[in-house]
């Protein structure tokens, strides 16, 4: 709902911007509803649920990826959700809040914009700048992109953890 509580200032700025919620949950209705209320439901899109074949075209079809994950009621936070590895890898330029594991995947200004959670005044500041600097949101997605083929694929995630367990072997022997 931060996101769409953004759309109305973006959409003031830039009209011609659509937004496309893809997914299917229990905060559905609630979405809907708000996007009602603020008159904006022209401009959102709900594609529902999407086959997990069709998620790298959806995801490289985007201007902007936008991961706006706020702590619940119970303090809870998305560690490091695979979307937004998966966006990244898609190339897409992302915004996403500095929140759990984010920003160990997300550096602000190289690979992506990271703001401040539950922040819609934020967060429609970043996508202003990210649709008026087309060369910069493409550089974004493309460093992001390079990062996560880079550094993020299955053969250099398992070479960091069998580091991690060596140098955990290592010390628990010599101490």
């Amino acid at each position: 709902n931060i996101l769409i509580a953004a759309m109305p200032k973006v959409l003031s700025q830039h009209p011609e911007v659509l937004l496309l919620l893809a997914g299917d949950g229990p905060l559905h209705e609630q979405l809907l509803a708000q996007a009602k209320a603020l008159g904006i439901e022209r401009q959102v899109i709900f594609a529902g649920r999407v086959p997990w074949n069709k998620v790298p075209e959806l995801l490289a079809d985007a201007d902007i990826f936008v991961l706006p994950s706020v702590r619940d009621k119970h303090g809870n936070v998305d560690g490091l959700p695979n979307v937004l590895l998966e966006a990244m890898s898609c190339g897409s330029a992302v915004i996403a809040s500095e929140i759990g594991g984010v920003g160990l995947v997300v550096e602000h200004s190289q690979s992506g914009v990271l703001g401040q959670p539950g922040k819609p005044d934020e967060l429609a500041e970043a996508i202003h700048r990210l649709v008026i600097e087309p060369g910069y949101r493409k550089s974004l997605g493309l460093i992001a992109r390079r990062k996560v083929v880079t550094l993020f694929n299955w053969l250099s995630v398992t070479r960091q953890i069998s580091q991690f367990l060596e140098s955990a072997s290592w010390q628990k022997r010599h101490n």
